[in-house]
């Protein structure tokens, strides 16, 4: 790829005065969001409703196979976090890494969490913050029905349980949003750093994203359809009142479900459509998450503990050799000369392509690129 086609390439923002120019959106992307979910909230509140609520894991049959998978999922983690962190150990030590705490808890939350590099292209800000959030927010979501059914506490019910399916469906839709963007910039853009060091992994993150939250939704509706849209009796006698009202705050499932009303499915076939969808949502949960220690997913844990490791003096200056006179070998002659930080870094790279595009030696042509000498480091690191 030519040096013109590269600064033409659209999603790349043109320096100024050799920087990257900042684009600063935080309040155009979190102000609808946080404006919906309060207007959510307050709507909720003021209905004043006592008698909302759901019957977790309405028409799911031994629902002890989700602990299973959970135990599983979290037996895969600790092996795949401890297996980093084995690699991460041959390195050596990093004297001061834990000076200036709240300095290095800053730039966690600014450029881990907040993304305030991402952000310098909005439309991969955009797209980071819609999965990011709806991620974080859905997990809050699952988190809570979990403690619903296995605690003595109870609190989905009433004008709470009603705010929490608005804010479920927002979240839904936003990662949706997200996930959206995310195709197009890889299937339908020229977009030309994607595709500088694709993988399948890359491939099965998305995909897999979108159809957990696809499902989510059509989980959603069916129940919504079944419980809440139509009075159904179950084969066990249990007699479902209807409550419309209840199912619009799901706004999106609501949608969805009188949608299917056009074509009056049966009891059966709703209940059996919940199910099979119900499974296979969780299915693909765990089987994403599992990706989270083995893949590039793995930045949305360590990007965050990264950018609290980042120096606090001057990026560019070199550490002092002490003795030199008296040291044998300068630099790093193999993998165990770096320290656990830098290794730690060679992990935390997610081949975003951005260090190589700004690259004086790669942009005049020259065959180096930082990103592939950090992933051939990291894969001799493996």
């Amino acid at each position: 790829m030519s040096v013109s086609e590269r600064e033409s390439s659209p999603g790349s923002p043109a320096p100024e005065g050799g920087r990257p120019k900042r684009v600063r959106l935080v309040g155009a992307w979190w102000g609808p969001t946080v404006g919906l979910t309060g207007l959510g909230l307050i709507s909720a509140i003021e209905l004043g409703r006592t008698d909302a609520s759901r019957e977790v894991f309405f028409n799911v049959a031994q629902p002890w196979a989700v602990y299973v998978m959970l135990a599983a999922l979290v037996g895969l983690l600790v092996y795949g976090f401890g297996r980093h962190a084995t690699l991460w150990a041959i390195g050596q030590p990093t004297p001061g890494i834990l000076r200036e705490i709240p300095m290095r808890v800053r730039n966690a939350v600014r450029l881990g969490i907040g993304q305030e590099k991402v952000r310098r292209d909005p439309y991969a800000g955009i797209m980071h913050f819609c999965i990011f959030s709806s991620i974080i927010v859905l997990t809050l979501v699952t988190a809570q029905v979990a403690i619903e059914d296995d605690t003595p506490l109870s609190f989905l019910n009433g004008w709470y349980y009603l705010f929490f399916s608005f804010y479920g469906d927002l979240f839904g839709l936003i990662g949706l949003i997200g996930v959206g963007m995310a195709l197009y910039r890889r299937y339908f853009s020229d977009f030309h750093r994607i595709r500088w060091d694709e993988r399948i992994e890359d491939h099965a993150i998305i995909v897999g994203l979108g159809l957990i939250l696809v499902t989510g939704f059509m989980v959603e509706s069916f129940r919504i359809y079944t419980t809440e849209l139509h009075g159904f009796v179950l084969e066990d006698g249990t007699q479902l009142e209807a409550h419309p009202d209840w199912a619009r705050w799901s706004f999106v499932s609501y949608v969805i479900a009188e949608f299917l009303d056009i074509f009056s499915p049966t009891q059966g076939h709703m209940l059996t459509a919940h199910t099979w969808s119900w499974w296979g949502h969780v299915v693909l949960a765990f089987g994403w998450l599992g990706l989270l220690v083995f893949t590039r997913l793995d930045h949305m844990i360590f990007a965050p503990v990264n950018a609290f490791f980042l120096r606090t003096d001057a990026p560019g200056r070199l550490a002092t050799i002490e003795n030199i006179e008296e040291q044998e070998v300068f630099g790093v002659g193999q993998i165990q000369d770096f320290t656990w930080k830098q290794l730690f870094e060679l992990d935390a790279c997610v081949r975003c392509g951005r260090c190589t595009e700004v690259c004086p030696a790669d942009v005049s042509g020259q065959p180096l690129s930082p990103m592939h000498l950090i992933q051939d480091l990291k894969a001799h690191l493996a």
